[in-house]
């Protein structure tokens, strides 16, 4: 399963943050995460707004361009998976104390403010 994936840390995608909080954890090929900028932007600002959490992953180590393009957007990564993704980047997931795991492929600017929206929403 998606939230079993492991980082080169050790850790697994569904043991970043709190567990009884809401969380959302973007997984992300370095080399693509430009075509993402704005919905990772909203998931910041979403972060910003409230008592809940947002990951970064990155599906492998980014090179020195990469991470200085990261670096200058002031976006800071929680990790990097040990192997790829079983289905493809990039990846929205939203975990919710009590709720079942939303996993979302292809995200886009669209899907980033629909599911924000959503949770939002929710009580």
């Amino acid at each position: 399963m998606i939230l079993d994936l492991a980082l080169s840390d050790g850790r697994t995608i569904s043991q970043l943050g709190a567990a009884d909080g809401t969380r959302a954890i973007l997984v992300v090929d370095p080399f693509e995460w430009r075509t993402c900028a704005n919905g990772v932007a909203a998931w910041l600002n979403w972060e910003r707004h409230g008592e809940r959490e947002m990951f970064l992953v990155l599906t492998s180590q980014p090179t020195e361009f990469e991470s200085r393009q990261l670096a200058l957007a002031g976006i800071r990564y929680a990790g990097v998976l040990q192997g790829r993704p079983p289905v493809g980047t990039p990846l929205q997931i939203v975990l919710r104390a009590g709720k079942e795991p939303d996993v979302r492929t292809g995200m886009t600017d669209e899907v980033a403010y629909r599911t924000i929206a959503g949770l939002d929403a929710a009580p």
